[in-house]
């Protein structure tokens, strides 16, 4: 039996205090092992508000606070590259991270005894690890708002710039990097659309296509209330200079204070862009909605339910460079039920590809899975993570050696016509052609193992095409395609190294069994 020549690559966590992720086999309808906990901070019992950047060269950027705000990077195959801690203390909350194109990496946190926001810019110059008052924050002007639970929206422009939003009155934005500091301070909504000027969990992103930031929130103000109890979610973009691109654009409904979870906001390959949030489907109706916008920021479609839910749920969703994304929510099927951490990815146009699975619940002895983050971290593959809440009395852990802490897992972007192999790196696909009867259809995937599946063409788990894809880099620096079929239909196999966008094909004549093993496939690049 053929089997990688090369030493095995360990899946092993490297993280020192708090960051978990699992590698497991990438599908349609993701296999998910069990959750590592990997146990909690050593200044405070329950690490908690987990946020994640992709980073470029594969990988992601994880950031949580635990009594400090500390940053961790990840490789793809979720070993712990570099860790810093101690950026913020006391009472600072609601991080966030963003990695620019060029792979440099931000930080942003609340202070909410001084009331500012502060970044940090994990990078070389001038200002480069120096923390910097982004903007002092009003929750409210005069007072007459509460927002019990901040949030910051950051993302990582070309050139080394960061664009910070967060939630309060004006301003409420900054643009900053390590070479200049704050370079400027704005308002995202400056009395926008008649909504005032009050913004509340707000989302950025990077729109490499665009060449701009876009920022989707909550907006606050009194006439923004569309009968009650809803509020208005509006998105804007704006240049990497930071000047607006036009006027906010209304996205949808949300529901009003304090239960508001906040948007999230994807770029569209086509230069457009995603909005997911937990939205009002009907007047008494809660769901997890999305809407896609064009490149000139106008909507592309009419708001579509993708996840219905029982009550108002944490949201975070993440897509690749294809426009495939991935959406996690956390919802209760009924009043008095465990709190459930479920997931579902969808393809560009927002349609399923998957059925919605769970990632976590919460029986009474484990907790609560809350705070959901995720990105992207390798091709066809998103790292999801979340806080897992234990037992609390008074807001203190009755058990800081219990099951507090974050947990993560990792999962595949893949189609329900795509198989995804070594780590998501290969994608696979079929096409077959009946020459008994003219029938056509495409294979649907069955994964066995990260190095090999199979494929079904007429009945569901009836194996009919197998394939596998082995590292024989040791050899002769390449990757090894093998597959044999099981039928004498005609096919054609697609195999396509997502790292590269290389692809290989290969046919199958009608009325041939036939097996074939390429090893000279692919380039055996890292």
């Amino acid at each position: 039996m053929l089997s990688d020549v090369s030493l095995p690559r360990p899946r092993l966590i490297a993280a020192a205090t708090a960051a978990a992720v699992l590698s497991l086999s990438a599908s349609a309808q993701p296999f998910l092992s069990p959750t590592l906990f990997l146990g909690n901070g050593p200044e405070s019992c329950i690490p908690q508000d987990p946020a994640l950047a992709a980073h470029p060269g594969g990988g992601f950027q994880a950031v949580w606070h635990d009594g400090r705000v500390v940053w961790q990077r990840f490789d793809r195959h979720a070993a712990a590259i570099e860790r810093g801690g101690g950026l913020a203390t006391g009472f600072s909350e609601a991080p966030a991270v963003a990695v620019s194109p060029g792979g440099v990496a931000a930080v942003a946190w609340f202070d909410r005894q001084s009331g500012v926001v502060e970044g940090m810019v994990l990078g070389d110059g001038p200002q480069g690890f120096q923390r910097l008052e982004l903007g002092a924050v009003d929750l409210g002007g005069s007072g007459e708002h509460e927002l019990p639970a901040f949030r910051i929206g950051l993302a990582g422009g070309p050139g080394g710039e960061f664009f910070a939003v967060w939630q309060g009155g004006p301003p409420n934005a900054a643009l900053f990097d390590a070479e200049n500091g704050v370079r400027l301070r704005f308002s995202v909504e400056p009395g926008g659309g008649g909504c005032g000027d009050l913004i509340f969990q707000p989302a950025a992103a990077y729109d490499p296509v665009g060449d701009r930031f876009v920022a989707a929130w909550v907006a606050l103000g009194i006439s923004c209330i569309t009968s009650p109890p809803f509020l208005a979610v509006h998105a804007r973009s704006f240049g990497t200079t930071g000047a607006p691109l036009g006027p906010p654009v209304p996205v949808g409904t949300s529901w009003i204070l304090p239960f508001t979870p906040g948007p999230a906001v994807l770029p569209a390959p086509d230069g457009g862009f995603t909005v997911v949030w937990n939205g009002a489907a009907g007047h008494n109706d809660v769901a997890v909605m999305a809407r896609r916008f064009g490149p000139g920021g106008a909507p592309a479609g009419e708001k579509r339910v993708i996840a219905d839910v029982a009550a108002v749920a944490d949201v975070a969703a993440a897509a690749d460079a294809a426009g495939n994304l991935a959406v996690l929510w956390a919802d209760r099927a009924a009043a008095e039920a465990p709190i459930e951490l479920r997931a579902r990815t969808f393809d560009p146009a927002l349609v399923p590809t998957s059925s919605p699975f769970l990632l976590d619940a919460d029986p009474p002895e484990d907790g609560a899975p809350l705070d959901p983050a995720v990105a992207l971290s390798g091709p066809g593959e998103v790292t999801a993570l979340w806080w897992k809440q234990g037992a609390v009395f008074g807001g203190v852990p009755l058990d800081c050696t219990g099951s507090e802490g974050l947990r993560g897992r990792r999962l595949g972007l893949g189609g329900d016509e795509d198989l995804l192999l070594r780590d998501g790196r290969f994608r696979v696909s079929v096409a077959w052609e009946d020459p008994h009867n003219g029938g056509s259809g495409v294979g649907r995937p069955l994964p066995d193992s990260d190095r090999s599946g199979s494929f079904w063409f007429f009945q569901e788990g009836n194996r009919e095409l197998v394939v596998k894809v082995l590292d024989g880099r040791a050899i002769n620096g390449r990757w090894w395609v093998f597959y044999g079929s099981l039928t004498d239909v005609a096919f054609t196999l697609t195999v396509t190294d997502q790292a590269t966008g290389e692809s290989r094909t290969y046919e199958n004549p009608p009325f041939t069994f036939a097996s074939r093993g390429d090893t000279a496939a692919f380039a055996g690049l890292p």
